[in-house]
């Protein structure tokens, strides 16, 4: 069909594609293809080149004076006009972030090496961030097209420098429904794109994700940083994002990020939020713990009188049990050791006592075993009678060994 009449072809590449939603890479490698001849083509024009200039200048102009947000590279490239060469961008740019079926790798390489104006730095920005090279996405995005908003967005969505609004807002706009709706659907067919080990391209069939709150305040932090290293010229940029984003960023990197030459001024904002959430933060912990601390208090009574209620339980260990010990645990120190001359008596209960018909008390020794040998001790024998050898009677006392019988 394309050898007959081209714009016919590319029209109905462009039906299944986007209208079909085929997912062959093949296909989506020829549109691709197709968009960037065109692009290139218009730029070898010199009043497109001038068109293109004075459009960026515009665009770093609104968003250097702004006090508030101001508008992404791609709907103040929209607002522009309705000319042909600016609607094929917008087409391509909304290709490239939407599709997962053409080559990255091979996208980027021709548009880097034709890109003589660095005219494009917004689409060579969507393409480092298909591959995953955030910094140099977010240095492109920050530094060639002053586009402030759109490194905020590529931050908040893992990687995507058009975001859903965006994209509604801009295919709304030119009519562009079926690329929008690309960019918000995560790709046709939700195809993500990987790169195996044999560096060919891999695609997966999935959807988007949830965004990952770690990354997305570790792709802050590096935008922070592309910020604050251009110094004194993106006070403005650097105070906007450090306010919008005070939940997601470290008080403690942004200082280390801060040059010495800055003023502590456009950071004070920040500061003073950051200061107020981590004592709120720490209160609120504090306040916690105090009910947790409650809560196994009331607990551990209520366990206190159960276990009380049920009273304790002596076991005497065995000759068995008291042998393997002695043999496992030859070296180890008893839990009570007998102190020579003397006896450790632990007296039970009354009523135990009375339960067993006498006054027998407990004695603890320890000898090599780990645990408590629980042994009875006997009672006490009666006066053994002795003759008074003076007095030719008896008496009833002990035996004095240290008398002499003559």
């Amino acid at each position: 069909m394309r050898a007959v009449d081209i714009d016919v072809g590319k029209q109905y590449l462009e039906h299944l594609v986007l209208g079909r939603k085929n997912s062959e890479p093949a296909l989506h490698e020829q549109l691709i293809q197709h968009y960037l001849d065109r692009l290139f083509t218009s730029l070898h024009n010199p009043e497109a080149i001038t068109f293109w200039q004075e459009a960026a200048l515009s665009h770093s102009s609104a968003t250097r004076d702004a006090f508030s947000q101001p508008p992404s590279f791609l709907e103040h490239v929209a607002s522009l006009s309705d000319m042909p060469v600016v609607r094929l961008r917008i087409k391509m740019a909304l290709f490239l972030q939407g599709s997962t079926g053409y080559n990255v790798f091979t996208v980027r390489d021709r548009v880097r090496k034709s890109d003589e104006h660095e005219l494009l730095g917004f689409e060579r920005a969507i393409l480092h961030g298909k591959i995953g090279n955030h910094k140099a996405a977010l240095t492109l995005l920050v530094r060639t097209v002053h586009d402030s908003t759109s490194a905020e967005a590529y931050c908040t969505s893992e990687g995507e420098v058009v975001s859903n609004i965006v994209a509604t807002v801009v295919g709304h706009q030119l009519g562009l429904d079926l690329r929008s709706n690309l960019v918000v659907s995560g790709g046709v067919s939700g195809l993500a794109i990987s790169k195996n080990k044999a560096g060919k391209m891999e695609r997966n069939v999935g959807t988007k994700e949830a965004v990952d709150e770690s990354k997305k305040k570790e792709l802050l932090r590096i935008l922070m940083e592309v910020h604050m290293a251009r110094g004194d010229g993106a006070v403005h940029e650097t105070a906007r994002l450090l306010d919008s984003q005070t939940m997601n960023l470290d008080a403690y990197d942004v200082l280390s990020a801060v040059p010495p030459t800055s003023s502590l001024a456009v950071i004070s904002t920040f500061l003073s939020r950051s200061f107020r959430r981590s004592l709120y933060d720490l209160h609120e912990g504090q306040i916690l713990k105090a009910i947790s601390s409650g809560q196994n208090l009331e607990v551990l009574d209520e366990a206190y009188t159960v276990f009380r209620e049920r009273g304790a339980i002596i076991e005497e260990a065995g000759e068995s049990d008291s042998d393997d010990r002695d043999q496992d645990y030859e070296n180890e120190k008893p839990i009570i050791q007998a102190v020579e001359g003397e006896d450790y008596a632990l007296r039970e209960k009354v009523g135990l006592h009375e339960e067993e018909g006498d006054e027998r008390g407990i004695t603890l020794t320890g000898g090599n075993d780990t645990g408590v040998k629980i042994i009875k001790t006997p009672q006490p024998q009666p006066a053994i009678p002795t003759s008074d050898w003076n007095t030719g009677g008896f008496v009833h006392g002990s035996v004095d060994s240290s008398r002499t019988i003559t």
